[in-house]
Parts: structure tokens; C-alpha cells; sequence
């Protein structure tokens, strides 16, 4: 996926999972944050909101993120 788009992926996984499952990190794939507390920095193209939020019209619930979609690649 990421060589077909030509950009890394932003990959949302928590660290019960990561820490023994390690993913790759570097400066060209920084690690993924849950500020949930926190405004996010300007640069942001996607943050966290709730990973067990609700939507209507969806059953159960959801892991929500906001967008910035002037902030995103490709």
C-alpha cells in the first residue's frame, strides 16, 4: 500500500498491541500518538477523538479520528 501511494501510512495501534508486535518508526514514519487531552499541533493531519465512540446509525462502537484534509498527502 504504501509504495503504491508513494507515502508512509499512519498506522493507529496502541502499544498493548505494538509492544509485542513493534512496528517500524523513524523519521519518515513517526510514531502515533493519542493526545486525547490535548489540542493537536497545526501540522496534524489526523488525531485521535475516542476509540470507543459512538455514531448514529452505526451499531456498536467505533474508533473515531478527525482529519485535516488540507494536511494530508497525495
Amino acid at each position: 500500500m504504501e509504495r503504491a501511494r508513494g507515502h508512509p501510512l499512519v498506522i493507529d495501534a496502541r502499544r498493548s498491541w505494538t509492544h509485542p508486535h513493534p512496528l517500524p518508526v523513524g523519521e519518515d514514519r513517526p510514531p502515533w500518538r493519542t493526545p486525547f487531552f490535548l489540542r493537536p499541533a497545526r501540522d496534524r493531519a489526523v488525531w485521535p477523538v475516542h476509540h470507543l465512540a459512538r455514531v448514529d446509525g452505526l451499531t456498536g462502537r467505533v474508533d473515531l479520528d478527525v482529519v485535516r484534509p488540507s494536511r494530508l498527502v497525495g
